[in-house]
């Protein structure tokens, strides 16, 4: 895989939900009102960076499952994205029900 392709499919997201996850833990520690949207909004990048991350191993495992490339190392390579993605819409789910318990 090109080098390039590797930084677009693991780098750039990382990188997003590793930041995202920063700014939820900052603006964690003041009010609440005054971080719901950039939580919300820092949440919603992790998700999609996600989700990025898991869509972009479904060729993969498609491959492994044919045979054309190994399935160990296939799973193994595309199973970051998926629990990743569980939590961030568990953030998402958190923060939605705090600000419709608040509003």
């Amino acid at each position: 895989m090109a080098p390039r392709l590797e930084v677009i499919d693991h780098v750039v997201p990382g990188v997003l939900v590793v930041a995202a996850a920063a700014i939820v833990l900052a603006l964690r520690r003041g009010d609440p009102a005054a971080y719901e949207a950039p939580v919300m909004g820092a949440g919603a990048i992790a998700m999609l960076a996600a989700l990025w991350i898991t869509t972009s191993h479904v060729p993969l495992l498609g491959d492994a499952a044919q045979g054309s490339a190994p399935v160990a190392a296939s799973l193994v390579h595309g199973s970051a994205g998926p629990p990743v993605l569980l939590l961030s819409l568990w953030l998402l789910a958190g923060e939605y029900r705090t600000s419709a318990a608040s509003g």
